[in-house]
């Protein structure tokens, strides 16, 4: 955990990897803990047997009668910034956190690593409550891509953005700009855009500019670049 457990930090969370086999998961964020300022993660050349996500744990947290965790303790005040490369192998990746909320933007850079199950800009049943930023370059993704979250409350409030590069990006199932069972934007606003730009690299599946079985309250925008597969 970048952040403490049961613990507030007052200012940014650090996280930097290397070289490393964890067993569990890697969080930004704290466990059932607030960080106040910006939660940023760093992983080289390491395996992680379960998720990395770029916010905190609140699945020990939960408050009763909250129905959207907005309640959870375990925030990001802030932003989360994750980058992740140089031959790392990991299950799952997400930009946002486990029943943890983000408050502001997630920024997702993944190079050259292995994913063996998706990747999420956004969050496991938690909210993001701005935009969502990622990028994937020569990226090997066993299932899908989605740029928005996996769960029914992982809202993304704002845009979602998803770039895909590297003529050596290979993802076996499809690329959704919206989330997986999660909304992007609000039906009262109606006023979200989720962005797929695809440059190169090879997929099996199909390219979807929306979700994969919710919706986005908003306008889709996808581009696919010639040297796609």
């Amino acid at each position: 955990y970048g952040g403490g457990n049961l613990g507030t930090v007052l200012g940014e969370a650090n996280t930097v990897i290397e070289n490393s086999n964890i067993t569990n998961s890697v969080f930004g964020g704290g466990n059932a803990a607030e960080v106040q300022g910006d939660a940023n993660v760093t992983i080289h050349n390491s395996i992680i047997d379960e998720a990395i996500y770029g916010g905190g744990n609140g699945e020990y947290s939960i408050v009763p009668g909250d129905a959207t965790g907005d309640q959870n303790p375990a925030k990001v005040l802030g932003n989360t910034n994750l980058l992740v490369d140089e031959n790392t192998k990991v299950k799952t990746i997400y930009g946002g956190g486990n029943l943890g909320k983000v408050n502001k933007d997630t920024k997702i850079e993944i190079k050259n690593i292995t994913v063996t199950d998706s990747i999420y800009g956004g969050g496991n049943a938690a909210i993001v409550g701005e935009n969502t930023n990622l990028y994937v370059s020569n990226v090997n993704v066993t299932n899908s891509i989605y740029a928005g979250g996996n769960g029914l409350l992982a809202v993304v409030y704002g845009n979602t953005n998803l770039t895909i590069d590297g003529k050596d990006t290979n993802i076996v199932k499809s690329v959704f700009g919206g989330g997986n069972k999660a909304p992007t934007g609000t039906e009262e606003e109606k006023k979200s855009i989720s962005t797929v730009n695809i440059v190169s690299g090879s997929i099996g599946g199909n390219v979807y500019g929306g979700a994969n079985t919710s919706v986005v309250y908003g306008v889709t925008n996808t581009n696919v670049g010639y040297n796609t597969v």
